[in-house]
C-alpha cells in the first residue's frame, strides 16, 4: 500500500480494517464477480474523459418565414436542423414579448399577467423583418385595446428552438470539462494560479481563470492580502456569498470542543461542504492566513472523474451509487439539517455531481426504503460500492496534496472536488484560514453577465458540454 494511503487509513476515523487492495467477493454486486479496488479499475486516459461531452449546439441560420397557422405561429429557418418548422402558441407568442410597452427597461420585469392575455389572442399580420427578425401585430390589444406590435430578435427565437426550459443559449453551454488525475493537474498546476491583483481587475486574466475554474473545478489566487476581508473581496467578482449558519465567511482554526470536525487539528477526510443543506453551496473559498504547522496539507480529488470511471468500467457499482439514496444530516447546536442524496447524481444517464460526506452521513433507516438500503443486502452493497468510490478517490495517482502558503486563496466546486485535509501539530505554530461559499444561480449569472458583456471570448471555439451545468 502507498506510504501516503496508510498515512490516510492511519488518521482516518472511519477507516476499514482490511486494506484498500483487499477484495470482498461476499457481498459483490452479483453472484460469484469479485468486487474491484481503486487499482484494479481501468483507468480512462485524460482525453477519453475530456471528449465525454458533445460539441455545441448547431445554429439555425437565418429565418426565412414565418406564418400563422390556427392556434399557433410556425418558423422556418435556414438550416434544416428540425424535421418540421418550429411551433410555439400564440399565447406563448404575446406573453414572451419583449417590448418596452411589456417590459420594463429598467427593471426588466413584465408589466402584465400571462392570465391577463386573450385564450386565443388574434393577429392582424405575421413576417419577416428585413433585419430577419419576426414581427408579429396583434389586434385589439390587452394592453390598450387597439394593435399591438412585437418583435422577436433571430437570437430569441432560436434560443427558444433549441433550448427548452430558459434562455441564454450561449452561456448555458459551459466549456467543456477537464477531468483531472494528480499528474495531469499536477503538470499544469501554474496555469490554474492567477494573480490577486489580475483577479480583481476583473480584464482578460479573469476571464480565463473563471473558465479553468469552470473547466477544472478549482483554481488558485496568489498574492492576496492578509485581511480578513480578502475571501468576499475574491468572491465579490463572482457575486454575493451564500448565508450559512457559519456566516457570510467563517473561520478554519483549530479550537476545542468544536462545532465541526474542520475546527480542530484531525486529520479530515475527503467530503463535500453542507450536503445536509437543501441548496449545497457550488463554489467554496478558503483564504488561507497563516499555515505554520507541521502537516494541515490540503486534499483535493475530482468526484466527477471517479464517477466517469465506475460508469465506464464497472456500472454495476455505478449504479448502486445513482440508486440509492444517503441521508445526510447536521443536528447540534440549535441547528437541525436534513437532506437526502444520491452518491452520484446523474442527467440524461451521465454523472453531472457527486456527493460524499462522511462525517456528516445520518445513519440509514432500518426499514427498508423502496430501493433496498436499509435492508441487509442493500447495505452491504451500497457499503461495498461505497468503499470502491472512496478509494480511488484517494487513490494516490488521484488525489492532489498541495500546501496552502499565506497569501493563497483555493476556489474549487464543492459538487464535484472533494477536500480534505492531513492532520498538523498545533504545538508548533497556528494554522488559520477563512472560508465561503457561493451558490450555482450566483455562478451562473457570473458566467452569462460576463458572456453578455463579452468577456468571455475565449469561449469562442472550444468545445461545451451538451449538459445544462446550472441546474
Amino acid at each position: 500500500m502507498a506510504p501516503l494511503v496508510r498515512q490516510l487509513r492511519a488518521h482516518y476515523p472511519y477507516g476499514h480494517s482490511r486494506r484498500m487492495s483487499s477484495l470482498l467477493s461476499n457481498n459483490s454486486p452479483r453472484p460469484g464477480k469479485k468486487t474491484p479496488t481503486s487499482d484494479q479499475l481501468a483507468p480512462l486516459h485524460d482525453s477519453a474523459l475530456d471528449r465525454r461531452s458533445a460539441s455545441s449546439p448547431k445554429r439555425l441560420g437565418r429565418l426565412v418565414h414565418a406564418f400563422e397557422d390556427n392556434d399557433h405561429v410556425l418558423l422556418n429557418f435556414e438550416h434544416d436542423n428540425v424535421d418540421r418548422p418550429a411551433g410555439f402558441s400564440k399565447l406563448w407568442f404575446r406573453d414572451a414579448c419583449p417590448c418596452s410597452e411589456c417590459v420594463s427597461e429598467s427593471s426588466g420585469q413584465k408589466r402584465f399577467a400571462t392570465c391577463d392575455i386573450d385564450a386565443d389572442p388574434q393577429l392582424e399580420s405575421c413576417r419577416v423583418t428585413n433585419d430577419g427578425e419576426l414581427a408579429l401585430v396583434w389586434a385589439k390589444d390587452l394592453l390598450t385595446g387597439n394593435s399591438h406590435t412585437s418583435i422577436y430578435s433571430l437570437d430569441f427565437l432560436q434560443q427558444v428552438v433549441l433550448v427548452k426550459g430558459g434562455l441564454h443559449l450561449h452561456w448555458r453551454f459551459t466549456p467543456e470539462r477537464v477531468f483531472w488525475a494528480k499528474r495531469r493537474l499536477t503538470d499544469e498546476l501554474d496555469a490554474r494560479f492567477i494573480n490577486y491583483d489580475d483577479w480583481m481587475a476583473g480584464g482578460d486574466s479573469f476571464a480565463k481563470a473563471f473558465l479553468d475554474l469552470i473547466t477544472w473545478g478549482l483554481i488558485f489566487v496568489r498574492g492576496v492580502p492578509e485581511s480578513h476581508d480578502a475571501v468576499q473581496d475574491i468572491a465579490s467578482k463572482i457575486g454575493d456569498l451564500q448565508l450559512t449558519f457559519y456566516g457570510l465567511t467563517w473561520d478554519v482554526i483549530s479550537k476545542p470542543n468544536a462545532e465541526n470536525v474542520a475546527y480542530t487539528n484531525e486529520f479530515l477526510c475527503l467530503h463535500q461542504d453542507l450536503l445536509y443543506w437543501r441548496e449545497t453551496p457550488r463554489l467554496q473559498l478558503l483564504h488561507c492566513l497563516k499555515n505554520e504547522c507541521p502537516g494541515g496539507e490540503s486534499l483535493f480529488s475530482d468526484g466527477l472523474r471517479t464517477a466517469w470511471e465506475l460508469k465506464t468500467s464497472h456500472e454495476d457499482i455505478y449504479k448502486v451509487l445513482t440508486d440509492h439514496a444517503v441521508d445526510f444530516h447536521y443536528h447540534k447546536h440549535g441547528h437541525f439539517y436534513h437532506s437526502r442524496r444520491n452518491v452520484i447524481s446523474t442527467k440524461a444517464a451521465y454523472p453531472i455531481k457527486v456527493n460524499w460526506s462522511p462525517p456528516f452521513q445520518a445513519p440509514f433507516h432500518q426499514k427498508p426504503n423502496a430501493l433496498g438500503v436499509g435492508n441487509s443486502d442493500g447495505l452491504h452493497k451500497w457499503r461495498e460500492a461505497a468503499r470502491i468510490f472512496r478509494d480511488n478517490l484517494e487513490s494516490p495517482n488521484n488525489m492532489l496534496q498541495y500546501r496552502l502558503q499565506p497569501g493563497e486563496c483555493v476556489l474549487f466546486d464543492n459538487q464535484r472536488i472533494l477536500h480534505g485535509r492531513t492532520n498538523f501539530d498545533t504545538s508548533a505554530g497556528h494554522r488559520h484560514l477563512r472560508g465561503g461559499y457561493i451558490d450555482t444561480q450566483t455562478l451562473s449569472s457570473a458566467f452569462v453577465r460576463l458572456g453578455e458583456l463579452g468577456a468571455l471570448g475565449a469561449l469562442d471555439g472550444r468545445p461545451v458540454d451538451r449538459w445544462d451545468a446550472w441546474e
